[in-house]
């Protein structure tokens, strides 16, 4: 079996999945791959036929997103609204 080798950087990165993230974000598992269909949502990576998110693209694309009503954005993103 092949030997694995990483970087430091690479060791540091997290990763989440589908339902992990439908669980940030509230959603159903359904909502992600449909977004994720239809181009839309954070970037991805499929290996071996799984999908994982890094955690600083989800995070990216949150802050992205971050509004102040009346469609004015936040010039700094901030933490997400937990689940009711």
């Amino acid at each position: 079996m092949p030997e694995c080798h990483q970087s430091v950087s690479d060791v540091q990165t997290q990763h989440i999945d589908t339902h992990q993230l439908a669980k940030r974000w509230c959603l159903s598992y359904k909502s992600i791959a449909r977004l994720r269909q239809y181009g839309g949502g954070p970037h991805y990576l499929r290996i071996r036929g799984r999908v994982v998110y890094r955690l600083e693209d989800v995070v990216a694309y949150e802050q992205e997103r971050v509004f102040a009503g009346v469609g004015r954005k936040l010039e700094e993103g901030g933490e997400g609204v937990p689940c009711q």
